[in-house]
């Protein structure tokens, strides 16, 4: 994973010409962001794919990555739904921000470069494919190590236990 970042820092960099004592003022740009995102991540998915090819499985089997029946998905997009009008419904009743100033910063760079579809994108389907396979990654090397452990069987079952089969 810290390659997909380091060639990710590498273009932001070579992009927009700063060193790197300057990046950090960079760190809310949502062109930078994006940039970074989307280097990082098809270079992390890409890293895991071949661990998973060195331990001689394919990376969907070893990742656990299987489609969802369409009921489910609905159910899922319904219920993340209901909770987040929720929360942000408890958040606004109690003078919380709803958008934190950073958010709206990546919102403004994002959208003054023309770059606010790109973000959006970025956002909503990249960032959360690098998460989620990181985190699967995560469970399947990490479940093993752990003497009470939750890991995932062979049906892409959550699955607790002491011996809790690794993807």
């Amino acid at each position: 994973m810290l390659a997909g970042q380091t060639a990710a820092l590498a273009a932001v960099i070579w992009w927009y010409g700063v060193s790197l004592t300057h990046l950090l003022n960079l760190a809310s740009d949502g062109v930078v962001a994006t940039l970074i995102i989307c280097i990082s991540t098809p270079v992390q998915v890409l890293v895991l794919a071949m661990m998973a090819r060195q331990a001689g499985s394919s990376a969907a089997e070893y990742l656990g990555l299987t489609l969802p029946r369409r009921s489910d998905l609905v159910i899922g997009i319904i219920v993340v739904s209901v909770f987040f009008v929720l929360v942000d419904g408890i958040s606004w009743l109690s003078g919380r921000d709803l958008v934190t100033p950073f958010q709206l910063d990546m919102y403004r760079t994002a959208s003054a470069a023309g770059w606010l579809p790109w973000l959006l994108l970025t956002t909503v389907v990249v960032a959360p494919i690098g998460e989620d396979t990181f985190s699967r990654f995560s469970v399947s090397r990490l479940a093993p190590l752990q003497s009470r452990c939750l890991g995932r069987d062979h049906r892409d079952r959550a699955a607790l236990g002491p011996r809790s089969s690794a993807i």
